[in-house]
């Protein structure tokens, strides 16, 4: 039961893993003065402006799919801890009786395994060949499926 707290609490703390290291700094309407949305990191942007820019673009007909992988990324990405500990919680009590280092080692995986899913489904929908939606999502519904099953099972 220790050991569950202790995942929970790294699962929890840790920050997630970002595709692009940038500094984010939001853009304040002084500093948009005369510039226009687009010469600006989307990471740069808040919802609105994002929006506002995926609208410009739209209008022009040009591709908008990473815009919205972006726009998806600020909300999946940041509850990406929370769908990781319903994956956590169930697995810390599985490997709970081989020691906290089996717990560092799966969390470890773990994180890798939800970067992964995550660049693989940004890449995708960037590409346009997956909606951007479930290009940031997926990974968090998969990890929420998955411990959800297992603890329901386990029951």
């Amino acid at each position: 039961m220790r050991y569950l707290w202790m995942v929970l609490l790294i699962a929890l703390v840790a920050p997630p893993a970002q595709a692009e290291p940038q500094a984010k700094t939001l853009i304040s309407p002084s500093t948009l003065a005369g510039r226009p949305l687009s010469d600006f990191n989307p990471t740069e942007l808040n919802q609105a402006q994002l929006q506002a820019l995926i609208r410009e673009k739209e209008a022009a007909g040009l591709p908008t799919h990473s815009l919205r992988v972006a726009q998806h990324s600020k909300a999946a990405v940041p509850l990406a801890s929370f769908f990781t500990a319903l994956l956590v919680a169930p697995l810390a009590l599985a490997a709970g009786r081989f020691g906290g280092m089996m717990g560092a080692a799966l969390s470890i995986g773990l994180v890798f395994i939800w970067f992964v899913l995550y660049s693989t489904g940004a890449a995708l929908a960037k590409a346009g060949m997956i909606d951007p939606f479930w290009g940031a999502w997926a990974q968090n519904f998969i990890f929420a499926g998955v411990g959800l099953g297992w603890w329901v099972l386990r029951r």
